[in-house]
């Protein structure tokens, strides 16, 4: 997903690379280059168990969190392409255009590859008659006699090699087991593009039936141009399949990025190309987005209160309405950002005494609402506050998103024991509630948030908008739960 280049170290003359996957799950390809030449490749697959989710889970989030925002895509730089569809003129000509612009780069380039493709070099073990046997070593002479595999030598063989019949008591090996090397042109560059060039001659085909059903708005010259075009393109696709290049070489349909794709200019184009066309026709099933693992766990923090946020407004329709008119009233992205921030950071009022927040920082100075710590300071994820109508807090839920399972789980829930002990008010009284550990596991099944100890509450992408909504509701159970102040209404 992002290109990575790790450190070696040298221990009694051999070369170790250290690779941390961290919350990655999926396909990790390798190679080892020297002066941008690759040398060697190969490829692992990180298991998606315990501390990790599943690529595909990681791939939704980000989608999830493009459609509550776009600026959010805007600021971190993270990509996701579009989903398009051939239901309008607009879209099948928007396509075709790319298509047009890209095809003749892939062909050539493809073209190039298969003059010197990729090749990985490998060995399997076959049997054979020791006279045709490319490489007797110790090794082999001692499985065929560990195998039975002797008998006594004939005359000639014993002309032929009198020394080995010698050493064999006058025995001959009958047959022996070798590796032989071999190369192979079956490595992830190569399967990538023939999994694309099958997808694209499917994409093309169903275009062509589109644009033949006459369902699309387009005049006739313009329906009978891209007709032929389509058909050529089918044809030359067709040509590219039947290339020696991608003799026993498998398929594969996950098209992303690699050492090769990014430095073999041959290959770089082709990937180019291929990622322009794929993303044209909007297939985002196969396509990773370009984001840093590192940004992982921010990312969750951010989908978890985006989700929360949606709940909270759909519970109290006249925030959102105030908030619509605030963001309509602001000119300029500068200012949107700055205010976006601000009501994430100081909160967001939903109601006369709930606010919602995102990050907050308590210290031992008073906020303007009385809530401080003892000693240390703390900066929760996402915290509930319920306040009096002076805007005093007189309690807080607090709810920490941690992207891990299984035992690293526990360090977020220390946090929130420290959480629930710090935050005091004025008189120095503890104001949380609730505390919360959001996770991509199932903890509290209950559907029922406790008030004495810390709970770990599941949320997992895809978005459910009923798993926020529950938790919402939830965390106003136990706020409104309090004798403190009346049944809270939206």
């Amino acid at each position: 997903m992002s290109d990575e280049v790790l450190g070696c170290i040298v221990r009694a003359g051999r070369a170790y690379f250290l690779y941390e996957p961290g919350f990655y799950a999926g396909s990790v390809t390798f190679s080892v280059s020297i002066n941008q030449r690759m040398l060697a490749s190969g490829e692992l697959e990180v298991e998606p168990n315990l501390l990790k989710l599943t690529q595909a889970q990681y791939i939704k989030m980000i989608s999830d969190i493009s459609i509550f925002t776009k600026d959010i895509f805007r600021l971190s730089k993270a990509t996701v392409p579009a989903s398009t569809s051939f239901s309008s003129k607009r879209n099948i000509i928007v396509t075709l255009e790319l298509l047009k612009a890209n095809f003749d780069k892939l062909y050539a380039s493809i073209l190039r590859i298969k003059k010197q493709p990729l090749k990985s070099l490998k060995s399997n073990i076959v049997t054979s008659d020791i006279f045709s046997a490319s490489n007797l070593s110790e090794r082999s002479i001692d499985d065929a006699l560990g195998r039975g595999k002797f008998r006594p030598a004939t005359i000639r063989e014993r002309l032929a090699a009198p020394a080995l019949t010698a050493a064999l008591n006058g025995q001959w090996l009958s047959e022996i087991r070798e590796n032989r090397p071999y190369e192979t042109g079956n490595v992830y560059e190569n399967s990538a593009i023939l999994g694309f060039l099958r997808w694209l001659s499917t994409a093309l085909a169903r275009i062509s039936v589109e644009l033949s059903s006459g369902r699309i708005d387009i005049s006739e010259h313009t329906r009978e141009v891209w007709s032929t075009r389509v058909r050529n393109w089918k044809i030359r696709v067709a040509e590219l399949l039947r290339l020696t290049l991608f003799d026993n070489v498998s398929a594969v349909a996950a098209l992303r990025s690699t050492s090769a794709f990014r430095l073999h200019p041959d290959y770089s184009a082709a990937y180019t190309a291929m990622s322009r066309i794929r993303a044209g026709f909007g297939d985002l099933a196969a396509y990773s987005p370009k984001f840093g693992i590192d940004q992982t766990p921010r990312l969750y923090e951010l989908w978890c209160y985006l989700g929360l946020l949606n709940a909270a407004l759909d519970r109290f329709p006249s925030a959102a309405a105030a908030l619509t008119d605030t963001l309509r009233s602001i000119n300029g992205r500068q200012q949107i950002v700055s205010v976006v921030l601000d009501m994430m950071g100081q909160g967001l009022r939903l109601s006369d005494n709930i606010t919602l927040s995102y990050q907050p920082r308590f210290t031992k100075s008073p906020r303007s609402d009385g809530a401080r710590t003892h000693l240390i300071d703390c900066v929760p994820d996402i915290v509930i506050t319920k306040n009096k109508s002076t805007g005093e807090c007189v309690e807080l839920a607090i709810l920490d998103p941690k992207y891990r399972i299984g035992i690293s789980l526990l360090d977020g829930i220390r946090d929130l024991h420290a959480y629930r002990d710090a935050i005091v008010d004025s008189a120095g009284r503890r104001l949380t509630t609730a505390a919360v550990v959001l996770a991509p596991q199932s903890g509290n099944d209950s559907g029922a948030i406790p008030t004495d100890q810390p709970s770990v509450w599941l949320c997992q992408p895809p978005t459910d908008k009923a798993q926020f909504s529950s938790l919402f509701q939830a965390v106003l159970d136990v706020l409104a739960d309090s004798s403190k102040l009346p049944e809270l209404t939206a």
